[in-house]
């Protein structure tokens, strides 16, 4: 069983906002204990990279625990930035992605087979990267036809 644990530390501030979340994923069972790559999530891996991504091991195993119908799937352009992308999948195909850009605080939020929430940390101009000061944005996104598209609002301005 995976479970996701999310926070970012370092934020000092009078106001006290709340801290940009990012993802940090953990087994219950311990890393020994974690399951090999099946082909599929090897297959998904290879065309993660193709599009100049990277993903963990932990982030694969997080999306396919949700329904094959619309799989989430948490991203990097580069591991070392915390700039993250949500990458879907529908019946084991890549269909799409939540936007061009990336972004700070991405967190899955839940997901039923034919919709998928994403949060997304929410900066005003002048945040620090640790201290998003408005509400994270939920964004709900869907299987169609041509891909995925988002069901409601867009995510905020990359940062």
């Amino acid at each position: 069983m995976l479970a996701l644990a999310v926070g970012l530390a370092g934020c000092s501030s009078a106001s006290s906002p709340q801290p940009a979340p990012t993802v940090t994923v953990t087994s219950a069972a311990g890393p020994a204990h974690r399951a090999a790559l099946g082909p599929a999530l090897r297959q998904l891996r290879k065309a993660i990279e193709r599009e100049g991504f990277s993903v963990t091991d932990a982030a694969l195993h997080a999306g396919a625990n949700y329904w094959p119908g619309l799989q989430p799937v948490v991203v990097s352009q580069h591991p070392d930035e915390p700039c993250f992308n949500v990458f879907f999948l529908a019946h084991g195909r890549y269909v799409g992605r939540d936007s061009r850009g990336c972004h700070l605080g991405v967190q899955v939020a839940w997901g039923d087979g034919h919709e998928v929430a994403v949060t997304y940390a929410h900066y005003a101009r002048r945040d620090p990267v640790c201290c998003p000061s408005r509400n994270p944005i939920l964004v709900r996104y869907a299987v169609s036809a041509s891909g995925v598209r988002r069901a409601s609002q867009q995510p905020p301005p990359s940062r």
